[in-house]
């Protein structure tokens, strides 16, 4: 996927740093002369980005005044003023540029760093500057399928996904995907199929379609343009952003839209933090075609094959605030699962 880049100036500061003590005439106790120092804010090596959790700062001592600097290097806090007791990264010693990645942050947080350069007698500061690293979920910019429907997106840790179920009757090229209503039909197919819940198009406008493995996995692509049906690990990274996979207290939490007005009580931990407004589309039953779990439940299929008979899948419940991506590991290809896409 092409990484969605917010260019930022580039703030420079010049200052002079001093430290003195006094000159009593002894040469042990020297007067300490200027340094001279240049901070730049860069992000992501130098993308000039702020990250989520990173950003790249970049020093330059342009004079030791005759006096060896020993160390130099990033300092950086949430309050203003950092220090060494803070927050550093030690990049050599001497003049010249240097950089440093700071890791770890959190993300929509306001940081303060400077530069610092340290002598045999003292540690000087450059000037203060101070970034926000990005939220970890922002509004995307919508995408469109070939079918003409529009959704809504929203770029998580950098990758942009569907924030709606598919809903797509055809595929890139155009062909349509055939609406399969009866049940021996439906489970005998090898090929695209869809349907709506329960048969009924009422369902479409909040929860998708439902597909079958074949469908999401054509080559015809089934996605919009420039996106794709995303893999098991695609999930998986999406999730860490928010707890560990079948974290009971945060994950499907975050993912699933809050309240009750679709998901059924008691919805547990839904917060929808994420803007992902996960919805509980149920799925049709591979091995008979009848539809269950709509409020209750939702199934995503994943592009991975489980085995010749069977793709994977995630899912969430709507009484716990699991992410499941291991039970139930799959589902027969002939099953009717809700379909997220996510940006190349």
């Amino acid at each position: 996927m092409k990484q969605k880049k917010i260019f930022l100036m580039v703030l420079a500061f010049q200052v002079i740093l001093i430290s003195c003590s006094k000159n009593d005439g002894n040469s042990d106790n020297p007067v300490i002369p200027p340094i001279s120092s240049t901070l730049n804010i860069v992000t992501n090596n130098t993308t000039n980005i702020i990250g989520q959790n990173q950003a790249t700062i970049g020093g330059n001592i342009t004079s030791d005044g005759g006096t060896a600097i020993t160390a130099r290097g990033i300092c950086w806090n949430t309050s203003p003023s950092p220090t060494i007791l803070s927050n550093k990264i030690q990049t050599g010693s001497g003049i010249g540029t240097f950089t440093a990645t700071l890791t770890n942050l959190l993300n929509s947080t306001i940081y303060y760093a400077r530069a610092f350069a340290t002598t045999n007698t003292s540690t000087v500061y450059g000037a203060e500057i101070n970034f926000t690293t990005k939220p970890l979920s922002i509004a995307g910019g919508g995408v469109t399928d070939a079918d003409g429907n529009t959704y809504t997106t929203v770029i998580i840790a950098d990758k942009e996904w569907m924030a709606e179920n598919l809903r797509t009757a055809k595929y890139q090229n155009g062909d349509i995907i055939p609406n399969i209503t009866a049940t021996n039909s439906w489970y005998n197919t090898t090929t695209g199929a869809l349907c709506y819940y329960n048969n009924s198009s009422g369902y479409n406008n909040s929860y998708g379609k439902l597909y079958n493995w074949f469908a999401a996995t054509d080559a015809r692509k089934i996605s919009p343009v420039g996106w794709h049906v995303p893999s098991l690990g695609e999930w998986s990274t999406l999730v860490s952003n928010y707890g560990a996979l079948n974290s009971s207290v945060i994950a499907g939490g975050a993912l699933k839209q809050a309240g009750t007005s679709q998901w059924q009580s008691p919805n547990t931990n839904a917060t929808n933090v994420s803007n992902f407004t996960a919805l509980p589309g149920g799925i049709r039953i591979d091995n008979n075609g009848n539809f269950s779990g709509q409020g209750q439940y939702g199934y995503w299929w994943t592009a991975d094959e489980q085995n010749p008979i069977s793709g994977r899948l995630v899912s969430l419940i709507y009484n716990q605030g699991i992410f499941n991506s291991s039970f139930p590991a799959s589902a027969g290809k002939t099953g009717g699962l809700s379909i997220r896409c996510v940006k190349d």
